[in-house]
């Protein structure tokens, strides 16, 4: 699967212009980050949710980007998805940035964190990488790995002998295989105030990913002469007049 080229992003978009005069600000409940577009019921374990991005600018939201949400729904931890796996494309830009979103509870283990992701039986280890700048010399990432200045996303290796690359290396082997497992690490109280790291596995069944994730990469392509249309609930804060 090829997820680069994927094409400049071409929205049929109305732009907000704070204009003056405006109502008091709007409380933070009432200036959602995203709108929902569309949903997919994928068989039997995944479903996924497209949105669009907003910025505010006073009290009118400003589009700024695509995002698509792929979810495992099989097990459920506090009511969320264990796991989910979202790209997202910004406006006036050709990057997509992919993301992995744990959920992963506390009951038994706390603090608890995804170290492995075996896939087809070899396991590559996890870390989150952030950038830092080196004034002297540019802005980079440790090993060696050289980011975006402000970005931290999840990187994997199968050992210390090869490079950290970012989550699309392993998306395209999700696509051929019938699950994965997270390799969880987590504290577990052996006494009161004594921990103990402990570890366990959490399958998730990859029948439908690759239905639902496809769908999601459609949805961010808006290339061509494919317009999006905006939820209602957009187009109105969009349309309507500041109060005076």
């Amino acid at each position: 699967m090829n997820m680069t080229g994927f094409g400049c992003l071409r929205l049929g978009v109305l732009v907000a212009i704070a204009l003056p005069g405006s109502a008091s600000p709007l409380r933070a409940e009432d200036r959602p980050e995203h709108y929902v577009l569309a949903t997919f019921e994928g068989r039997p374990w995944w479903k996924a949710q497209s949105r669009v991005l907003v910025d505010w600018r006073t009290d009118k939201p400003v589009m700024a980007g695509l995002e698509c949400v792929t979810s495992y729904v099989r097990t459920l931890r506090d009511g969320q998805p264990p796991m989910e796996i979202s790209v997202s494309h910004p406006v006036e830009s050709a990057a997509y940035d992919f993301r992995f979103h744990f959920n992963l509870g506390e009951a038994g283990l706390t603090d608890r964190k995804v170290e492995t992701i075996t896939v087809g039986g070899r396991p590559y280890q996890r870390q989150g990488v952030g950038s830092r700048v080196v004034p002297w010399f540019g802005v980079h990432g440790p090993n060696d790995v050289i980011l975006s200045y402000g970005i931290a996303r999840d990187m994997f290796r199968p050992n210390e002998a090869y490079p950290w690359l970012p989550v699309e290396f392993l998306i395209p082997q999700f696509f051929e295989v019938d699950g994965i497992t997270l390799g969880i690490s987590g504290n577990f109280e052996v006494s009161h105030g004594n921990y103990e790291k402990r570890y366990e596995d959490l399958r998730i069944d990859m029948s439908g990913f690759k239905e639902a994730f496809s769908w999601c990469i459609r949805q961010v392509n808006a290339s061509g002469d494919r317009k999006v249309e905006l939820p209602a609930e957009l187009k109105k804060r969009i349309d309507e007049r500041p109060a005076r």
